[in-house]
């Protein structure tokens, strides 16, 4: 699944938002979402007890306003013997982090990538077949771009835990 390379720029979350406000309808549709992803328009419709070309609509419309940005399955890495890692980038000139990012990025073990506020200038997730494909991974990105890299840590996830939004 992995082996592919990315065309387009992932979708930024880290934009100053525009407020969409949600009815009670769309928030309740939302929460069965983020419970299970997979769960058909029949179930939602009986669930919150409108019809299930309503919740097609709103479904569209949700995707529409940006708010429901994709529905996303959840694989046991360990089953198929691959792991997942972290890695945090500190980085010495600001600058470079949109350069360090769109190559690290084009990279087709990385699967998430976050731009956060205090600790790590950038946050990568990446899964790998073993621990020597991960540190080949790390060498070309060191290759590429580590004079603008302070430094680099990364940790190997364990259990990842399901977020539940509403």
């Amino acid at each position: 699944f992995i082996n592919t390379k990315r065309l387009q720029k992932p979708k930024g979350i880290l934009q100053e938002p525009s407020q969409i406000s949600l009815d009670e309808m769309d928030k309740k549709i939302l929460k069965l979402l983020s419970i299970n992803a997979r769960i058909s328009v029949i179930d939602i419709s009986q669930k919150v007890n409108i019809t299930s070309k309503a919740i097609i609509y709103r479904l569209r419309n949700l995707e529409k306003k940006g708010i429901l940005l994709g529905y996303k399955s959840k694989i046991n890495l360990e089953k198929i013997n691959y792991s997942m890692y972290k890695i945090d980038f500190y980085v010495e000139d600001k600058s470079e982090k949109e350069k360090i990012r769109k190559y690290v990025f084009q990279l087709p073990n990385i699967i998430h990538a976050e731009e956060v506020f205090g600790g790590s200038d950038l946050e990568f997730d990446i899964e790998c077949k073993d621990y020597g494909e991960f540190k080949k991974i790390i060498n070309s990105i060191k290759k590429e771009h580590g004079r603008d890299i302070l430094k680099i840590k990364h940790y190997r996830t364990t259990k990842i835990y399901k977020t539940k939004y509403f």
